[in-house]
């Protein structure tokens, strides 16, 4: 190769390493999108959309990975002709550039895949939306084609995943019983604990204790203002203030009346009997 000529592609390497990034970032963005779609089966089936949307730019990517390839190869000889000394050290970057291009796009394909075989199982009762559920199982194989084929072309190790078959009448039948059952079974447990409280409450959160055997319950006190047997202290002090009244009395009427100091005396008794 001449010089002039060499001259006229030396700068093509870094245009398809530049076009290389486009590309990635392009699938990057489309991949991010996916992976922000939410879990229900519609949001599943945007997301292996996303991942099958991909395809022409993987084909792209394979393309200018194979003009990359050419350009890093001319240019391994091109010096091996004219700087031979340089082409060890030639062959070394060129070897280090395709390796880490060749991670890159393994990256891509196991996020690709991680994607796709996280999102394709239908549930039961998902499959009621019918066309939704078909979808999804006639997408995701042709998502996983796609990589195999970027795979093979990039000489990268892929295993394809699995498409569950989608859920049969009989599926939804079983988990519409598991879910009554699991439900009234909840219910129980519900109306348990509430039973529990309201006997909780209405014992005011004390536990009633049983009288023993041969055991009788404690008189109650006796209301306020009711009479009852007097007690001995009361009677004797009642006595005490009839002596003192009568005493009293006496001084008042005077020694030498001794018949009112009879009819004083026998006034005294009668009244403290009836005060008694």
């Amino acid at each position: 190769m001449s010089d002039a000529d060499w001259h006229a592609i030396d700068d093509i390497g870094i245009a398809v390493e530049q076009q290389i990034e486009r590309l990635r970032s392009f699938i990057r963005k489309r991949l991010a999108a996916a992976e922000d779609e939410g879990l229900k089966i519609s949001g599943r089936l945007d997301a292996v959309k996303h991942a099958r949307d991909v395809a022409e730019t993987l084909a792209l990517l394979v393309v200018a990975q194979d003009s990359l390839f050419l350009f890093q190869q001319m240019r391994v000889l091109r010096i091996k002709a004219t700087q031979p000394e340089f082409v060890p050290s030639a062959v070394d970057e060129a070897s280090a550039l395709l390796h880490e291009h060749n991670a890159e796009d393994a990256d891509l394909v196991q996020r690709l895949r991680t994607l796709v075989a996280d999102r394709v199982e239908v549930e039961a009762l998902e499959v009621l939306r019918f066309r939704t559920a078909s979808e999804i199982a006639r997408v995701a194989p042709e998502v996983d084609e796609i990589l195999a084929w970027f795979s093979d072309q990039r000489a990268l190790p892929y295993e394809s995943f699995e498409v569950p078959r989608l859920p049969g009448a009989a599926d939804v039948v079983d988990e519409l019983k598991q879910r009554s059952v699991s439900l009234a079974s909840g219910g129980k447990r519900a109306i348990g604990g509430l039973a529990g409280k309201v006997r909780f409450h209405k014992g005011g959160g004390a536990e009633v204790q049983a009288l023993e055997p041969g055991r009788v319950p404690a008189a109650l006190p006796a209301k306020t203002g009711e009479a009852g047997e007097p007690d001995a202290n009361e009677v004797a002090r009642r006595i005490s203030k009839a002596r003192l009244s009568a005493m009293t009395r006496i001084r008042r009427a005077g020694a030498g009346d001794v018949s009112g100091a009879n009819d004083i005396e026998s006034e005294r008794d009668s009244s403290t009997v009836d005060e008694v």
